[in-house]
């Protein structure tokens, strides 16, 4: 078994990310490493930013995106009331090697966070190799092809004339996962290519000389499979008062929800500054293309009362897998998104159930048990930031892992993602200076099961 793994992202320094006017034309420049390089939108100091934890940045074989740098805010400047501007990326080269008597698919799995302002539509499509050059595949697997993703109304410029109050759309940070496969009865060399196609609204109340900016970031992780697997499943965990326990350590939390018991989070309205995450406006209902549409959106969450300096610890259990005789060895990928005002750490565990409980394996198995990092657990840190704050950071991070290989007696483990979140001093220490506190993540997960 392999597994083939890749982070494509809008940073300017990726070797096959491209812009121009139409998104077709784009998405075929990227494939094939042609045309026109993306360049650095002008920033507003009041956009989300798609960023890796903070301590994210090495090399690991499981969780491999560390020295990925952080994606970039493109756009072809200068920026204009209306204009539509194409951005694409390709992967690297996707070798599909047949091997006679083997017709076990080749599966993948995806998750898209993307940023637009003001709005974007998206595809996602698998390109193919015909001599020299890469054309879109005749056929699109089920879960790619000629959908699009859409977020706000790209087609409709004249929507930010009306769009006047907080949140705006541009908020809303969007995320997107599906899996698919490809056939492995012939050899062939594919290339996976992102498209988007942005637009930028006209300006509040149509004044142009409102400040008018335009922008796309992204950040795309596949992850695939090569091997005889009998199964593959896609997940999603939401924050919410239902699923999330809450308790007075990230250590109890955790225990807590790996155990289902305790008390559950707080929902808490968005306050109108904060950024979102939240699926395209039409990944609605289940389907091939939108395994996870009919799952609800994420929602804002704390332990109430807020208070300023707060500390607060939430966890969530995100997956239940057996291994040993009669289960067969399992391969699982999480990517967690999240957003925390102020500063979060976030831990992916593994815990065992023993004697009715599940209580923490120690050692932790790969890349599970490290303390993630966005964000400084100072409070005081509030008192003299400055935006873009750190809350306006929406963090993600992908991994790939399994529980320990079993052989003998049954045994039950629970995947585990906990947060400890810091709430921070109001700035310039001013009791009066609103002081929200929030926490709102997503996490998806991937499960591939391997045997005869």
């Amino acid at each position: 078994m392999t597994v083939p793994r890749q982070r494509l992202t809008s940073n300017i320094t990726q070797p096959f990310l491209r812009s121009g006017i139409d998104r077709g034309t784009v998405a075929f420049n990227a494939a094939n490493g042609i045309g026109t390089n993306a360049g650095i939108a002008a920033i507003s100091p009041s956009w989300p930013s798609l960023k890796k934890f903070d301590n994210d940045t090495t090399f690991t074989i499981e969780a491999p995106f560390g020295v990925v740098p952080n994606p970039d805010y493109i756009w072809i400047e200068p920026a204009s009331a209306g204009q539509t501007a194409a951005f694409a990326n390709a992967s690297n080269e996707i070798d599909i090697v047949a091997i006679p008597g083997d017709t076990d698919p080749a599966r993948f799995n995806i998750t898209l966070l993307a940023f637009a302002d003001s709005a974007m539509n998206v595809k996602i499509e698998l390109f193919q190799r015909i001599g020299s050059t890469f054309i879109k595949a005749p056929t699109q697997p089920a879960g790619l092809g000629d959908v699009f993703l859409t977020a706000g109304t790209p087609n409709t410029p004249i929507t930010g004339v009306t769009e006047t109050t907080q949140p705006f759309k541009w908020q809303d940070v969007r995320i997107y996962s599906t899996v698919f496969e490809i056939p492995t009865l012939v050899s062939a060399v594919y290339k996976l290519v992102i498209s988007f196609a942005g637009t930028n609204y006209l300006p509040t109340d149509n004044n142009l000389s409102n400040f008018n900016p335009a922008g796309v970031m992204f950040m795309l992780d596949f992850f695939g499979a090569f091997g005889t697997s009998t199964a593959v499943g896609l997940g999603r965990d939401n924050s919410d008062s239902t699923h999330v326990f809450i308790g007075d350590s990230r250590e109890q939390a955790a225990s807590n929800a790996a155990n289902n018991t305790g008390m559950k989070a707080d929902l808490i309205s968005r306050y109108p500054v904060w950024p979102s995450i939240q699926k395209f406006d039409n990944d609605t209902s289940e389907t091939a293309f939108s395994p996870l549409g009919n799952i609800p959106n994420a929602q804002y969450i704390w332990d109430l009362p807020t208070a300023a300096g707060q500390t607060a610890f939430f966890a969530i259990p995100s997956l239940i897998v057996g291994q040993g005789t009669g289960f067969a060895p399992v391969l699982l990928t999480f990517t967690v998104v999240a957003f925390a005002d102020n500063a979060m750490t976030m831990t992916i565990e593994l815990f065992e159930r023993i004697a009715g409980t599940f209580v923490k394996v120690d050692p932790q198995p790969q890349e599970l048990g490290k303390t993630f990092i966005a964000g400084s657990n100072n409070p005081a840190t509030g008192i003299t930031e400055t935006a873009p704050a750190n809350w306006q950071n929406i963090r993600m991070f992908s991994t790939l892992t399994g529980p320990p290989e079993v052989i003998g007696d049954e045994r039950i483990f629970a995947f585990v993602v906990s947060f400890e979140v810091t709430n921070y001093l109001p700035t310039g220490n001013n009791p009066a200076n609103p002081n929200p506190a929030g926490l709102l993540f997503v996490i998806d997960s991937s499960v591939e099961v391997f045997g005869p």
